[in-house]
């Protein structure tokens, strides 16, 4: 892999897990998660509410907030995020094919907009994948935006087979679905897949590695008995 493809792989993967926790259910209820590499074990609560037109996934862990406004079709309006630690307190928002990040980023003043195509934008993967996990399609693309530089990066998702996985000592139904980068080399170095309850598209697990690949693999999974 040339030096440039996997400084892409890098940059993306570092923010994943910013990206990643969240759940479809119903308004004003939060839900734990734990994340697991190796030795290292971590948690996140999100919460998710409905205001007016969005749906308003927002996540909390330590002195990082993030909040991401959603459309009923599952594409990200805008997404806010503070994190005092790396210097980060800024609005991104969607206008037809741009998105505009304005604010503070890595400590420096940032005011860009960059250019997307007609696909949704989500920097909340399983939550924008939920209302792709109710539909008839067996694949999507969507954007995200990668923390390291704010640039956009492409990827697809495509229908699994139904799947029954242990949850509280309990078996479920899933819907699993699997993620790749777009980009035809990469899509071959990095994958990573998510599972769904069937019954109401809950966000359960999350299984890939969080970093360049090679990197170890991260389970991540609803922390709670449902």
């Amino acid at each position: 892999m040339n030096l440039s493809a996997q400084r892409d792989v890098y940059i993306f993967s570092m923010t994943l897990w910013v990206m990643l926790i969240s759940s479809f259910c119903v308004d004003a209820q939060s839900v734990m998660y734990t994340s697991t590499t190796e030795d290292d074990v971590s948690s996140q609560k999100i919460s998710r509410r409905t205001e007016g037109a969005y749906d308003i996934v927002e996540i909390w862990e330590d002195d990082k907030y993030s909040a991401h406004y959603f459309t009923k079709t599952g594409a990200t309006k805008e997404w806010i995020h503070r994190d005092k630690t790396n210097g980060h307190d800024f609005v991104a928002t969607r206008n037809g094919n741009n998105i505009t990040i304005i604010g503070l980023h890595k400590h420096k003043n940032i005011n860009k907009t960059v250019a997307v195509d007609e696909h949704i934008w989500t920097n909340k993967i399983d939550y924008g994948l939920s209302y792709f996990v109710r539909s008839e399609n067996d694949e999507t693309i969507f954007w995200t935006l990668k923390l390291g530089d704010l640039e956009p990066l492409q990827f697809k998702a495509y229908r699994e087979d139904k799947e029954d996985i242990n949850i509280s000592g309990q078996p479920i139904e899933t819907i699993k679905i699997k993620i790749t980068l777009k980009n035809i080399f990469l899509a071959k170095l990095w994958s990573a897949r998510l599972w769904y309850r069937a019954s109401d598209d809950l966000f359960l697990k999350y299984e890939g590695p969080m970093g360049k690949p090679g990197t170890p693999i991260t389970t991540i999974e609803i922390a709670e008995d449902i």
